[in-house]
């Protein structure tokens, strides 16, 4: 009978330790928040998908779904500042704040990036590129006189 007994007690202490780790889990759970949102197109109700979203503070990232949806867990409550980026658009930044048990919405709409990089400025910007060019050529003339083929 003494194996018997040291069966019992070693499963009791089993049961007792997965008791106290479900609730000091369930305890962390309700002491942390959730960010969750959709990214679309514009105005338009189009989703993005594959737009990398990041909790700055936290050093925190995921990128949204098929749906445009992406969704951070077990977020410490404080105030935070979300980004999303998709390559051809313009970054969008949100400030969350974040509540144990509450999950909040950060919900973008990303706009197409400015097509002219210098700022709707084309003159400006097709002299630095006849500039980089001719730069270029200049480099590329005197590398050709130089170089033994």
């Amino acid at each position: 009978r003494p194996m018997i007994r040291e069966v019992d007690i070693m499963k009791r202490i089993f049961v007792f330790l997965l008791l106290l780790l479900s609730t000091g889990i369930a305890a962390y759970a309700q002491n942390t928040g959730k960010i969750s949102g959709t990214v679309n197109y514009g105005d338009d109700q189009t989703v993005l998908h594959d737009v990398a979203i990041e909790i700055v503070e936290l050093k925190l990232k995921t990128s949204t779904n098929n749906d445009g949806y992406f969704e951070f867990v077990n977020v410490p409550p404080g105030r935070y500042t979300v980004t999303a980026h998709q390559e051809g658009f313009g970054d969008a930044t949100l400030k969350v704040t974040v509540t144990a048990g509450v999950s909040a919405a950060a919900d973008f709409r990303l706009q197409l990036a400015d097509p002219e990089p210098c700022g709707g400025r084309a003159w400006r910007c097709a002299q630095q590129r006849i500039g980089r060019v001719q730069t270029f050529i200049r480099a590329g003339q005197f590398a050709s006189r130089h170089t033994r083929i």
